[in-house]
């Protein structure tokens, strides 16, 4: 799954990360006032849950909602007509909210087939050589056409403009 100059890298949303830093400050914080209290086997179960615990909770974050990524040498019309191509004759509307891990995208795309959400940034004002990303998040559990259509925005990334 190559692209012209990157890989798909699956990626963790900001919210996971900050459940996970959170619990894990809150439990290790009362093992320790546990431990302050004389209280060792409160302390042995809070450390338990410290360690085990914000893993677990970081975990349902990253295989609930995927979310991969590419960073590309292209420009944002590169990425719009590669992720055209890729869409093919499926529905693909254009959200005018973006969220989330989109919030920031210059555009997002809701595509029907496979059901996933497309969105693609580029640093305003970048000069050459431009990197642009591209995030997509699943909408359903079928990874193996996520992984498709994933692949095919990466060959059409590849793909000279004249051919497309």
């Amino acid at each position: 799954m190559a692209a012209a100059g990157g890989t798909w890298a699956r990626r963790t949303s900001g919210t996971g990360l900050l459940v996970f830093f959170l619990s894990l400050i809150v439990l290790t914080y009362l093992a320790v006032v546990f431990w302050n209290g004389y209280d060792m086997a409160a302390t042995g179960s809070l450390t338990l849950l410290a360690a085990v615990l914000p893993l677990e909770l970081l975990s349902l974050f990253y295989f609930a909602a995927p979310v991969w990524a590419l960073q590309t040498p292209a420009d944002t019309a590169t990425v719009e007509r590669a992720v055209r191509t890729a869409v093919g004759s499926a529905k693909a509307e254009p959200l005018a909210e973006h969220k989330g891990v989109f919030r920031a995208c210059t555009s997002v795309v809701r595509v029907s087939e496979p059901p996933c959400t497309v969105g693609w940034w580029q640093p305003d004002g970048a000069r050459p050589p431009v990197r642009s990303l591209i995030f997509v998040v699943g909408g359903s559990a079928d990874k193996e056409s996520l992984a498709r259509f994933r692949t095919a925005i990466a060959e059409g990334l590849a793909r000279p403009a004249a051919s497309a």
